[in-house]
C-alpha cells in the first residue's frame, strides 16, 4: 500500500521559523513532523510519496509532511475505500475545514473560511484514489492553490469517511512550536 505525503507549501504562518527550515523538518521534542508523520504509517504502507516544494534539498536530505496524526487514526483511514482525519479545530479560519454529514462522511471541505459551518479541520492524514487528478484546482481568494479545491470536488462524488481524530496543533504560528517544545 502507498502513501502520499504532501510537503510543498512555504509555511507562511510559521515565518521566522521556516525561513531556513521547511515546515515538516520543525521540531516539537526532539522529533521533526515528518518523524511523527512516519512514526504513525502502519505496517501496510510499503511505499511512501512525498510531494516537495519549498527548501526541498532540505526535505530530501531528511524526509517530509506537516500532521501529526497517531497510528490509530492512520489504521483508521485505512479500514475505509476513502477517508480524511479531521480533527477539532481552535482556529478554523486558517485551515481546510470539513463540513460532516450524519453517515460520517465528509459533503464540504473549504480552505480558509471567512465563515466556517464547522469547527473540524481536514488534517494531513487522507486515503484517496487517483481519481483526484481529474479535478482542477481552483484559486483561492489569496492567490495560493490548495488541495482541498480538489478535495471539495472529490467528495461531491466518492463517499469520504471522516476519522475524527484527537486535537492537534495548527501550525498557525511559532509561538505553537515554542508551546510544544515546553511541554
Amino acid at each position: 500500500m502507498k502513501a502520499i505525503i504532501l510537503a510543498a507549501g512555504e509555511g507562511k504562518r510559521m515565518l521566522p521559523l521556516t525561513r531556513s527550515v521547511p515546515k515538516p523538518l520543525l521540531r516539537i521534542k526532539n522529533k521533526t513532523i515528518l518523524d511523527y508523520i512516519f512514526a504513525a504509517l502502519p505496517e501496510e504502507i510499503d511505499h511512501v510519496v512525498i510531494v516537495v516544494g519549498y527548501l526541498k534539498k532540505k526535505i530530501q536530505e531528511h524526509i517530509v509532511g506537516d500532521d501529526m496524526a497517531n497510528r490509530e487514526e492512520v489504521v483508521s483511514c485505512l479500514s475505509f475505500e476513502y477517508s480524511w482525519v479531521c480533527a477539532p479545530s481552535e482556529y478554523p479560519r486558517v485551515s481546510g475545514i470539513a463540513t460532516i454529514g450524519e453517515d460520517r462522511c465528509i459533503v464540504e471541505v473549504i480552505e480558509k473560511p471567512e465563515d466556517p459551518k464547522s469547527n473540524m479541520s481536514a488534517a494531513g492524514v487522507m486515503v484517496i484514489g487517483s481519481e483526484i487528478f481529474n479535478y482542477t484546482p481552483t484559486r483561492h481568494l489569496n492567490g495560493e492553490f490548495y488541495l482541498t479545491s480538489l478535495m471539495n470536488q472529490f467528495v461531491k462524488n466518492y463517499k469520504v469517511h471522516a476519522v475524527i481524530g484527537d486535537p492537534r496543533p495548527q501550525f498557525i504560528s511559532p509561538d505553537e512550536i515554542v508551546k510544544l517544545n515546553l511541554l
